[in-house]
């Protein structure tokens, strides 16, 4: 039985390393007007150009109010250019254009950049947007643990089948209707995970989730992928179990079981932030290990309560037999855990920095009781099946017990798997600084280096943006080149890409009226150090009006 197991984890690890993109992700390579262009008179239309295919999203054209203007504009859209063809001139003034689209990766590709029509403004100034409804993000970790708990406990209850054939026939009018049930549950979720991705992407009104463009949009990315995989793999897997239950044609099973479980392999490393990260030689086997054995876990929680109904010598072996696989994969899954959240995190720090480390805190005590409950079955409550008539009823308890744990984890996963890792969005914690500066002034930290910041006279228009970059002994920190990325959410403004002037070692600054409008903006530094190392630093920039 091990070494078919172990055949199995190397076929699916074959399969999941191989065939997989390039995640490259489209550029915006030229924009007509140009970037803080002054033009005499308004354009007929807005040219973006990019080095791929894409497809609108969402287009946003700002003025200086902070209002939407030409809201009726039509798009046009020939591989790479995006033509915007407004209905009417645009009023003298400052604008805003902001975007988003889907690249040929299905994944979202969001920007902004600034034109005016006239004389160039002395300062933008805007209202406060109102802030973004949390109902997708909500929505959407809902209906992902849902569909986890759906998935995984069907992938790893035909797993234990595959790797206990006697169990089948034994099983089989017990489990089947559990089975078809996860089945179920899996395939409505997966439906749903179009619209809910879709909304989300598009950033719309929760009332418009009927929406047919919603689904497509959704569809088309990156998780509708993954849901249609899983959708491919439940079909697999109901088919996998009728034929295991019926005598006639077992001989069918394995195939039709290990073709469903490379489906369901598939659904894990085509999307989410795990299956992107670098270096992929790690995190792909990581991220398959980790999930492969615990489906294994999680899906054999009900074969084992069904064998504990059962006489003990029919009992015992499957449950000695299940003791001893899982005590090689547990260590298997702790080790591909680690790795990934090594991965994910860069910093200890990161833990009770940010709310990633948190969620993934949650999920370590839940994983810590779900292993004290396992380590009490195998060594305390196993052995006593041999002689102790109660050990069975205490043992079902305690499996209860685990099912209860292991659907908490798969509940915290799914919001973990939303939210933004430190290695993504940038480590950061924030200080008062002493010297009293005029505008506002903060200080945050990343790999033991720090970034004083101080925006003046932050006010909606003009500003003057300085950073100093200091290393962990306090000298100023060396490196090639900066840049900075700001992005104002809550108005609908994607993110601002400027390369910094560079004043000194450690010293840069950025002037211009890009903090167009009032309102909390999200600041990134992405410091290049060497041609093998970049830091990026992170901020919050509130922007009076």
């Amino acid at each position: 039985m091990k070494r078919q197991f172990l055949a199995l984890l190397a076929l699916l690890w074959a399969t999941a390393l191989c065939g997989q993109p390039a995640w490259s992700h489209a550029v915006l390579l030229e924009t007509i007007p140009a970037d803080r262009a002054v033009l005499a008179q308004s354009p007929s239309e807005i040219l973006l150009r990019f080095n791929e295919a894409v497809q609108p999203v969402a287009l946003r054209i700002i003025d200086a109010a902070g209002e939407q203007v030409a809201s009726d504009a039509r798009t046009e859209v020939r591989d790479g250019d995006l033509r915007i063809l407004l209905p009417a001139p645009l009023a003298p003034g400052a604008y805003v254009l902001s975007y988003r689209i889907t690249s040929e990766d299905s994944h979202p590709v969001g920007g902004s950049y600034l034109f005016a029509i006239g004389d160039e403004p002395a300062a933008w100034r805007a209202p406060e947007a109102a802030a973004d409804s949390p109902v997708w993000a909500a929505a959407n970790g809902v209906n992902r643990a849902l569909h986890l708990a759906g998935v995984l406990t069907l992938a790893g209850g035909v797993l234990f089948l595959l790797l206990f054939p006697g169990e089948r026939l034994a099983n089989r009018r017990a489990l089947a209707p559990l089975l078809t049930g996860c089945a179920v549950l899996a395939v409505l979720t997966a439906l749903l995970t179009f619209g809910l991705q879709g909304g989300m992407l598009a950033d719309a009104a929760a009332a418009d989730i009927l929406r047919p463009a919603l689904w497509r949009l959704g569809f088309g990315s990156t998780r509708g992928t993954a849901a249609l995989l899983a959708l491919a793999s439940v079909g697999l897997f109901m088919l996998a179990i009728k034929l295991g239950t019926d005598k006639r044609a077992q001989w069918l099973f394995s195939p039709v079981a290990v073709a469903a479980l490379l489906f369901c392999a598939a659904a894990f490393v085509v999307s989410g932030h795990v299956a992107t990260a670098q270096p992929r030689w790690l995190t792909m086997p990581a991220l398959f290990f980790h999930v492969a054995i615990a489906a294994a876990w999680l899906g054999s929680f009900a074969p084992l309560l069904r064998s504990l109904e059962r006489d003990n010598k029919g009992t015992l072996p499957t449950i000695t037999r299940f003791s001893r696989g899982m005590s090689v994969g547990l260590p298997i899954l702790i080790l591909a855990g680690l790795a990934i959240s090594a991965v994910q995190l860069q910093t200890i720090d990161a833990l009770a920095a940010s709310r990633y480390g948190a969620l993934l805190l949650l999920k370590l005590s839940l994983v810590a009781g779900l292993i004290a409950i396992a380590a009490y079955n195998k060594f305390r409550l196993t052995p006593q099946l041999r002689t102790d008539s109660t050990a069975k009823g205490a043992l079902r308890r305690t499996i209860r017990w685990e099912i209860c744990l292991g659907l908490a984890i798969l509940a915290v996963t799914a919001f973990l798997s939303q939210t933004m890792p430190p290695r993504s969005a940038g480590q950061h914690a924030e200080h008062d600084h002493a010297a009293p500066l005029p505008g506002y002034s903060t200080v945050t930290m990343s790999r033991g280096r720090m970034a004083f910041i101080n925006v003046d006279p932050a006010v909606a228009g003009h500003n003057r943006l300085d950073i100093r970059l200091s290393a962990g002994d306090g000298r100023p920190l060396a490196a090639l080149e900066a840049s900075v990325e700001l992005r104002h959410d809550m108005a609908g403004i994607e993110p601002i890409q400027r390369r910094l002037e560079k004043l000194g070692d450690g010293h840069y600054r950025l002037s211009g009226p890009d903090f167009a409008v009032s309102g909390a903006w999200s600041l990134t530094i992405n410091v290049l150090i060497s041609d093998y190392e970049q830091i990026r630093f992170a901020a919050a920039i509130p922007i009076a009006r």
